[in-house]
């Protein structure tokens, strides 16, 4: 993974992260206060994007698999934030129109989220040149902790 700082910037809320440390942040940009989210140990964010409500943040980790949502509510120095893992991208071989089988899934490398209405998140992969793309089930707070957002298309 590239040694680097990048950001992911909606118009309440300010993600930063990079390899360097344990931490990222979350800034609201109402009061430029800040949320930390810790790291797991030895890993850093790879890909970030925002849904369109400009609450919820999807992640993934570099050399990872899985796609974390991290939702924001209120004061997030006071209320703090949810972060769940929601989704781990599998390697599925598939074959194409021409009969060529070729593998999809695994390691992320990319990801983003249709700007319109948020219903459809883009997946790039290290070990294929594929795009998958999953629909994005809207949920509520609550119903984000049980049940599903992606579904593959």
């Amino acid at each position: 993974c590239p040694q680097q700082s990048n950001h992911v910037l909606n118009l309440s809320f300010f993600y930063m992260y990079g390899r360097s440390g344990a931490n990222s942040r979350v800034w609201d940009t109402r009061t430029w206060t800040f949320h930390k989210i810790t790291n797991p140990a030895g890993l850093w964010i790879q890909a970030a994007c925002w849904l369109p409500d400009n609450r919820t943040l999807l992640y993934s980790m570099c050399g990872k698999s899985d796609i974390h949502a991290v939702h924001l509510s209120g004061d997030i120095v006071k209320t703090g934030i949810i972060n769940r893992q929601i989704f781990s991208a599998s390697a599925n071989t598939v074959t194409s129109d021409s009969g060529t089988k070729q593998e999809v899934g695994g390691i992320i490398r990319d990801m983003s989220i249709d700007k319109r209405n948020g219903q459809r998140l883009a997946i790039a992969f290290e070990n294929t040149t594929l795009i998958a793309l999953y629909s994005v089930k809207q949920v509520s707070l609550l119903s984000m902790l049980e049940e599903p957002m992606l579904f593959p298309m």
